[in-house]
């Protein structure tokens, strides 16, 4: 188990009341209001769309997913980034509200804001790269 596991456990294993679960929600969503925010530009948004709030993690998501994961070879990933973003924040908003949270609730809905914020970082890093996959001389993936 890594340290992180490690600390995400503490943090969930000292929640004892449907509040402190509750409070897990709180926090992802943060998170994913944080994620949007810091990845999301301007340049994102197609001329002649309104662009989102700030804190809309839904339609930020979907603008960014268009963007890094662009043309068809992008579709799944960009599928894949939609939902995840969308299942996540409703999972999240799900808790925040739950009266009846409960320990594997909140441990559910971190592991989903973990695995949205990795699928994101990696697919952004890949986008900003600008380095093709492939050489474009020979086809090598090196």
């Amino acid at each position: 188990m890594s340290r992180k596991e490690v600390r995400r456990s503490r943090f969930v294993d000292a929640a004892e009341e449907a509040e402190e679960f509750q409070a897990v929600g709180v926090r992802c969503r943060e998170c994913l209001i944080q994620l949007v925010r810091s990845i999301g530009k301007p340049e994102m948004i197609p001329e002649g769309q309104e662009t989102p709030q700030r804190s809309n993690v839904i339609g930020w998501s979907e603008h960014i997913a268009n963007a890094v994961a662009a043309g068809a070879s992008g579709e799944h990933l960009r599928g894949h980034l939609k939902s995840i973003a969308k299942s996540t924040w409703q999972l999240a908003q799900w808790l925040t509200h739950a009266s009846n949270a409960a320990r594997w609730d909140a441990a559910s809905v971190l592991d989903a804001t973990h695995a949205a914020i990795v699928a994101f970082g990696s697919a952004v890093m890949r986008y900003e790269s600008g380095s093709p996959d492939r050489c474009p001389k020979c086809g090598s993936y090196r």
